[in-house]
C-alpha cells in the first residue's frame, strides 16, 4: 500500500522553539507492513520537494517528541506554513495473529450475506439506509431521474419511526411488507406524494437485494477459487510425489520406488524421465512460493483487518484495536491543541480511513460529553472546528460496517443507544446544528474491491449530511491490487488533494453565499460523483465467471458429464483470452490519469504565470 509522506533526506533536527501559524495535515496509512514516513518518492510523482523533517515536544496525553515534515508554500508574495504528521499504527498490529487464525476468521465472514438475508427489514438500519442513499445517488447522478429530497426525507423519517417502540408493538415481525403498511399510514407524508414514496421504497428494497446478491456472488466465487486452489494443490502434491519417485528411481533406491508405487497404486513409473522430474520440481516450487505469498498476505494485511474489527471487549485482540485508536486520538489531540495550528486536513488510505473515522467519532463524543450545545462542543475542550477536510482513498468503511459493525437486537432501546452513541455525519465534529462542517471527500474505484462509495456514516434523517463520494478509474483493466494503490498517481485525485490542502479549496467554511436565501452553497464545494469506466463492470463480470467455468470444466472431467467438456473448455479459453487481451491493452496504456504523463505535458506548457493550483508543487520550498 502507498502513503504520501516523503522520506526526508536528512535525519530529524532539533526541537523547534519558534512558533508561527500553520496548517496541519495528518496522514493515516493503510494496512500491511508500512514504513514510517515512506510513501511516494518525489522523483516518481513530482510532488513536494525540499521537505525538512523536524521535532516538537508532545502535547496533551502524548509525552514523547513528535516528528513532522515542514513545508513553506509560496503563492505570489504570500507564504503559508504547513506541517505533515503521520499516525503510524503498523507496529501495533505486527505479528499479533497467525495465518491459521486469520483463515478461520475469514471463512467465518462468508456467512454474513446469509445472516443479512434473514434479518427483518427493521434491523441493521445503517446497512438498509446505505442502500437507499446509493439508490438516490444513482437515480439522481447516473440515470438523470432526480428524486425530490422531500420524498427521501419522508422515507427516512418513516423508517426511523418503524424502529420505534410504538411501531414495534403494531408491527412485531418488522418485515418489508409491514413497513409498506406503516408507510401508507404515516401522517407525515402528503397524500399526493404517497404513491411516489411507496414506489421509492420498493426501488429501495430492490436495490438492497441486488447489492446483497452481488456480495453473495463475490463470496461464493471466493469459495470456488479456494476449491480450485485446493484441487490444484492436490494435483501438484501428486506431481511432487511422482517427482520423488523418479528421484529414487534415478538414484537406484528401488525399495522406496516400490513403496511409492504401492501407496499410489501407480505402476507406470518407468515411463518417466529426468525431464519429468524437472517439471515436477518446478511446479512444486511454484506452488510452495504461491502458498508463501498467500500466507504473508493473510498475516500482514487481512490480519490487520481482523484486529481492527474486533469489537468484543472481552476478546484479547480488542486491546490492539484500543491501542491503535489511542495512538490516533493522541496524535489528533497533539495537533489540535497547538494554538498556532489554524487549520487541519486529515488524509487517509485503506484501513487507515476507518481508524481516522473512528478517531474523529471518539473526539466528537468526548467534546459532546462536556457540552450539550453543538457550537460549544465543536470547540471545547478540543478545538475540533479546525478540521475542515477529511479525505479518504480506497476506504472500506462501509464494508467494515457490513461485515463487522452492524448490530442486530430485538431490544428497541439497545438499537437506539448503539446508534446514538456511535454518531454520524449529523454530529460534531462533522456537522453543527444540521449544517455540515467537515468536508468528507471519498475517492473510490469500482475496480478496487476494498473501496466503495460511503453511505453508512450518513445522517439517518437529513440527506444533505452525506459523504462527498468521487468515483475514479485508474486502469483500463480492473486490477484490484493495483487500483487500490493507484490513487496516489491519479492526477485528478492529487489535484483535488493539493487544492484542499494548500489553497483551502472545496472547504465548506469558504462556500459561496447563494443569491437567494443567503445561505452557503455547500453543494458547490463538492467534487463528486466522478466518472465510471463503462468497461469495468463487463470485465468484472468475466472475472467472476471465470472460476465457475474452470470448476465446471474440472467437474466434467471427473464425472460422467463428458458431453459438456468441449463447450466448457472453449468457453473458459474464450474468457481467458478476452481478459488477457484487456489486461495487455491496459498494460500498454498504463495509468489512465497518471501524474507522470501530466508532468510531461505541464512542464512543456508551463509559463511564468503558473499558479499554485498546478498539480506540481514546483514553487513549494522547505
Amino acid at each position: 500500500m502507498s502513503s504520501i509522506s516523503e522520506t526526508p533526506a536528512a535525519a530529524p533536527g532539533q526541537p523547534e522553539t519558534a512558533s508561527s501559524e500553520y496548517t496541519a495535515v495528518v496522514y493515516f496509512h493503510g494496512m500491511g507492513s508500512q514504513r514510517r514516513r515512506n510513501v511516494e518518492k518525489t522523483e516518481k510523482v513530482g510532488l513536494l520537494g525540499k521537505i525538512k523533517a523536524r521535532l516538537e515536544p508532545g502535547r496533551g496525553e502524548r509525552k514523547e517528541p513528535v516528528a513532522y515534515l515542514h513545508v513553506t508554500h509560496q503563492n505570489g508574495s504570500h507564504n503559508s506554513e504547513f506541517r505533515f504528521y503521520e499516525v503510524y499504527w503498523a507496529p501495533l498490529m505486527a505479528g499479533a495473529v497467525s495465518t491459521r487464525e486469520v483463515t478461520t476468521w475469514l471463512l467465518g465472514r462468508l456467512a454474513t450475506p446469509a445472516r443479512m438475508g434473514r434479518t427483518p427489514w427493521r434491523l441493521r438500519p445503517r446497512v438498509k439506509r446505505a442502500a437507499l442513499y446509493r439508490l438516490w445517488a444513482d437515480l439522481e447522478m447516473r440515470r438523470g431521474q432526480p428524486v425530490p429530497e422531500s420524498d427521501l426525507k419522508a422515507l427516512l423519517q418513516a423508517y426511523d419511526q418503524f424502529e420505534g417502540a410504538e411501531a414495534r408493538d403494531t408491527y412485531r415481525k418488522g418485515t418489508f411488507k409491514e413497513f409498506l403498511d406503516h408507510l401508507r399510514r404515516s401522517p407525515h407524508i402528503a397524500a399526493d406524494r404517497l404513491a411516489a414514496v411507496v414506489a421509492l421504497a420498493k426501488q429501495w428494497r430492490g436495490s438492497h437485494n441486488r447489492a446483497e446478491g452481488f456480495t453473495l456472488a463475490m463470496l461464493a466465487t471466493f469459495l470456488v477459487v479456494l476449491l480450485i486452489g485446493f484441487l490444484a494443490f492436490a494435483a501438484l502434491a501428486a506431481v511432487a510425489l511422482i517427482g520423488v519417485a523418479i528421484l529414487f528411481k534415478t538414484a537406484g533406491i528401488n525399495e522406496m520406488v516400490l513403496l511409492l508405487q504401492n501407496a499410489l497404486r501407480w505402476q507406470q513409473i518407468e515411463q518417466f524421465s529426468g525431464l519429468h522430474l524437472f517439471v515436477a520440481a518446478v511446479l512444486t516450487l511454484v506452488t510452495l512460493y504461491g502458498l508463501y505469498r498467500i500466507r504473508g498476505f493473510l498475516r500482514d494485511y487481512v490480519g490487520d483487518v481482523q484486529l481492527w474489527t474486533t469489537y468484543e471487549e472481552t476478546n484479547q485482540k480488542y486491546r490492539k484495536r484500543k491501542e491503535v485508536l489511542r495512538v490516533a486520538v493522541e496524535m489528533l489531540q497533539h495537533v489540535l491543541s497547538d494554538k498556532d495550528c489554524r487549520r487541519v486536513a486529515i488524509l487517509s488510505h485503506s484501513l487507515g480511513t476507518t481508524i481516522a473515522h473512528d478517531a474523529l467519532l471518539e473526539l466528537g463524543r468526548n467534546n459532546r460529553a462536556h457540552h450539550r450545545d453543538p457550537r460549544a462542543a465543536l470547540n471545547a475542550p478540543l478545538p475540533l472546528g479546525k478540521i475542515e477536510h477529511f479525505i479518504t482513498l480506497g476506504s472500506p468503511v462501509d464494508k467494515v460496517h457490513y461485515f463487522f459493525e452492524s448490530q442486530k437486537s430485538e431490544l428497541h432501546r439497545y438499537n437506539r443507544v448503539v446508534e446514538e452513541l456511535r454518531g454520524d455525519l449529523g454530529e460534531v465534529p462533522f456537522a453543527v446544528e444540521h449544517k455540515p462542517h467537515i468536508h468528507w471527500i471519498n475517492f473510490w474505484d469500482r475496480a478496487d474491491l476494498v473501496s466503495s462509495s460511503l453511505e453508512t456514516p450518513c445522517n439517518k434523517l437529513l440527506p444533505h449530511l452525506r459523504v462527498d463520494n468521487c468515483q475514479v478509474a485508474s486502469y483500463q483493466f480492473p486490477d484490484p491490487m493495483k487500483s487500490h494503490s493507484a490513487y496516489f498517481e491519479h492526477v485528478e485525485v492529487l489535484r483535488i488533494i493539493f487544492a484542499a490542502i494548500f489553497n483551502r479549496g472545496f472547504s465548506y467554511q469558504t462556500a459561496p453565499v447563494q443569491t437567494t436565501g443567503g445561505s452557503s452553497d455547500i453543494a458547490a464545494q463538492n467534487v463528486g460523483p466522478g466518472t465510471l469506466l463503462r468497461s469495468t463492470p463487463i470485465l468484472q463480470g468475466l472475472m467472476l465467471a471465470l472460476p465457475w467455468l474452470m470448476l465446471a470444466t474440472i467437474l466434467t472431467h471427473l464425472t460422467p458429464w463428458g458431453g459438456l467438456q468441449r463447450t466448457l473448455l472453449y468457453s473458459t479459453a474464450m474468457v481467458i483470452w478476452l481478459l488477457f487481451t484487456a489486461w495487455l491493452f491496459s498494460t500498454v496504456r498504463k495509468h489512465l490519469k497518471s501524474i507522470n504523463a501530466s508532468a510531461a505535458g505541464t512542464a512543456k506548457g508551463r509559463g511564468p504565470d503558473s499558479t499554485s493550483s498546478d498539480v506540481h508543487l514546483e514553487r513549494t520550498t522547505g
